[in-house]
C-alpha cells in the first residue's frame, strides 16, 4: 500500500483492496516456501504545503496500518512497521524528505535498516 493507491480509491475501496491483497499473498506464501514481510504505509508530510490531498492522504494510514498489523498478526507474516522511526505525529519527519511525500536519502536509510530487521525476523521464524 502506498500514497498513491490511497489517492486513488476512497477508503472503503483502499481498505477492502488491501485486505483481498493481503488474504492473498498470505494464502500463496506458505505454499511456495516465502516468508511474508508485510510494511506499514509510511507517513507523508503537510508541512510543507497547504493543500488538503495530504491530509486526505494522511487520514486513512493509520487505520490501514491497524489492517496490515492484526493481518500480520493473525498470519504469521512479519509486520514491518515504519511510524515509529519516521513519523512526527501525523506528518513524515522534515528531516526524512525534500519534498513531503518521498523519502529522502536519510529516510531511504531509516527504511533500508527497518527492512533489514524485518528480514532478518522472518528468517528467524
Amino acid at each position: 500500500m502506498g500514497v498513491n493507491d490511497i489517492a486513488l480509491f476512497d477508503r472503503t475501496s483502499i481498505e477492502e483492496m488491501i485486505l483481498d491483497n493481503l488474504m492473498s499473498m498470505s494464502g500463496i506464501a506458505p505454499a511456495t516456501r516465502i516468508r511474508a514481510v508485510l510494511a506499514s504505509g509510511r507517513p507523508v508530510c503537510s508541512c510543507f504545503t497547504k493543500s488538503t490531498a495530504f491530509q486526505r492522504w494522511q487520514e486513512p494510514i493509520p487505520e490501514v496500518n491497524e489492517l496490515i498489523q492484526k493481518h500480520c498478526a493473525g498470519g504469521g507474516a512479519v509486520y514491518l512497521e515504519y511510524d515509529s522511526a519516521m513519523a512526527d505525529g501525523n506528518n513524515l519527519k522534515q528531516e526524512l524528505t525534500s519534498e513531503s511525500v518521498l523519502p529522502n536519502n536519510t529516510g531511504c536509510g531509516v527504511m533500508a535498516l527497518l527492512a533489514e530487521e524485518a528480514v532478518a525476523d522472518s528468517l528467524h521464524r
